[in-house]
């Protein structure tokens, strides 16, 4: 990679400074800070041992289609300096891992399903899933009703409409954060689109249609050189509270009627979970640059500058030195990676 620290001009011998030289940080963890099985009746919040996701009965007004959800969190402050210009992280790479518990009652399906595979047969838009079984699916989460990353936790209340209106309330909810725009994708079916995950869990040495035995690893791979993907994780490090939601379109039987047909996952209270390795995984690389391509065209330029030039005196991301205004010190950090 070309030195972050080349000096192109007088203006930017004055200013060089360590934000302008890389610095690639590896963080590996073995468990969550927080998880939390999001669903309307779950009485024991933070506390539950296991945690499941499966979807409401189709065209149900009175649940989320996404019904339960499964929030896992890393705080990553302590490995990667939070409050700076978001395209200064350079995401590497992202992995996660959960592990199911459940074994034998519900199949491998490695690819995202079309939201009108979820309709009742007898509508006209129904059509057909191609393959057997619903993918476990990662995303990232968005909050409401004044929450946030920073004031949720995994003992937060679920919502706060009053009991029996649960549909869109919940507090913590999945997002695609397409076009940046954090919407909640909890009901993509009633709305009509399919929303693009963070990634799709893969179960390694388990066959495409066959049942998956217990005690499972999921691998998901998030799409880092998606455009909103990587807006979310930017964010994420920038308040260094990392955020992650867990859904699966499983149908579950109604009121619990009927054999267990969805996925169960081990949650860090679970006594088996760490000791065996079986709580949710972190692996994510992350350098942290200068961040100074800001039009994303693969070099550091004029047209970069330009970019400043349009935000300058608010905030942006153009903020590349982290200061909290866009001003001539982030042109300097410009000049100072110019041509790299």
């Amino acid at each position: 990679m070309p030195s972050r620290g080349r000096i192109v001009s007088p203006l930017a011998a004055l200013c060089v400074t360590a934000s302008t030289v890389a610095q690639t940080i590896v963080i590996q963890r073995s468990a969550p800070d927080e998880d939390r099985w999001n669903y309307p009746f779950n009485a024991s919040v933070g506390f539950r041992t296991s945690a499941s996701t499966f979807a409401a009965p189709p065209g149900d007004p009175a649940f989320d289609d996404r019904d339960a959800q499964f929030l896992i969190g890393w705080d990553t402050s302590a490995e990667v300096t939070p409050g700076l210009a978001p395209t200064r992280y350079e995401i590497l790479s992202a992995t996660v891992t959960v592990t199911t518990i459940s074994g034998g009652v519900f199949v491998f399906d490695p690819t995202t399903d079309d939201w009108r595979t979820h309709l009742d047969p007898a509508d006209p838009m129904f059509i057909a899933d191609a393959d057997a079984g619903r993918p476990i699916e990662l995303f990232g989460v968005g909050f409401r009703n004044g929450f946030d990353a920073q004031t949720w936790t995994e003992f937060s209340p679920f919502q706060q409409a009053p009991f029996g209106n649960w549909q869109g309330t919940r507090n913590a909810f999945a997002t695609d954060n397409e076009g940046r725009s954090g919407r909640d994708i909890s009901r993509h079916v009633e709305q009509g689109f399919t929303p693009t995950p963070f990634a799709v869990g893969q179960a390694s040495g388990v066959a495409q249609g066959a049942s998956v035995p217990f005690d499972t690893p999921w691998t998901f791979a998030l799409d880092v050189a998606d455009a909103d993907v990587l807006a979310y994780l930017r964010e994420s490090l920038r308040s260094g509270r990392l955020r992650l939601m867990v859904t699966s379109m499983h149908p579950a039987p109604t009121m619990g009627q009927g054999a267990q047909n969805w996925p169960d996952y081990y949650t860090r209270e679970n006594k088996f979970a760490i000791p065996l390795g079986f709580a949710a995984t972190l692996d994510l690389t992350v350098r942290i640059g200068s961040g100074a391509d800001l039009n994303g065209d693969g070099v550091v330029n004029g047209g970069d500058i330009t970019v400043i030039l349009n935000q300058f005196g608010g905030p942006g991301d153009a903020d590349l030195n982290g200061d909290g205004v866009v001003n001539g010190s982030d042109i300097t950090v410009v000049l100072n990676s110019f041509g790299a």
